[in-house]
């Protein structure tokens, strides 16, 4: 991976009105590469405080996956 591919890597904290409205975020916790950028900050929280996976998709294809450091850690593990 190089550094300009991180743009589609973006985190951020997700807010009530992200996770009922708009569209931005559905039932299986997916949000847009677009939709990302905005809110960096709150996808970070959410992914950290709620445990929560977070599947980033571009044109409606998962391009990416934002976990807990927890599960990130414990795939390091099994792939040592």
């Amino acid at each position: 991976m190089c550094p300009g591919d991180l743009d589609d890597g973006l985190l951020a904290v997700l807010t009530p009105a992200l996770l009922s409205g708009e569209g931005a975020m559905t039932d299986t916790n997916e949000i847009s590469v677009a939709d990302l950028r905005k809110n960096l900050a709150e996808i970070l929280n959410d992914t950290a405080v709620r445990n929560r996976t977070i599947y980033v998709t571009r044109n409606g294809r998962r391009i990416a996956a934002i976990v807990p450091v927890p599960v990130a850690e414990q795939n390091e593990q099994v792939a040592a």
